[in-house]
């Protein structure tokens, strides 16, 4: 998690877009041990939300489990 965060300060858009889908997918995989990493990425998310890109902020808004047309995923 800590090597996606680094990475994501130096990429380009389209890198951190994809950085931030990995993210995400590694936490619904993780679950709660997750948490003490929680900190981190929102730092990360953070500064995502101010983003140039539209597609690095709405990535970066978009909760866990949302589909891009807005239904939600169950297990």
């Amino acid at each position: 998690m800590a090597n996606l965060l680094k990475a994501l300060k130096g990429a380009e858009s389209q890198g951190r877009y994809e950085i931030m889908l990995c993210i995400e997918k590694i936490l619904k995989g993780l679950g709660v041990s997750a948490v003490p990493c929680h900190r981190d990425i929102f730092k990360a998310t953070r500064t995502c939300l101010t983003d140039r890109s539209m597609a690095v902020r709405c990535a970066a808004a978009k909760p866990p489990g949302q589909a891009p047309g807005g239904a939600v995923w169950k297990r």
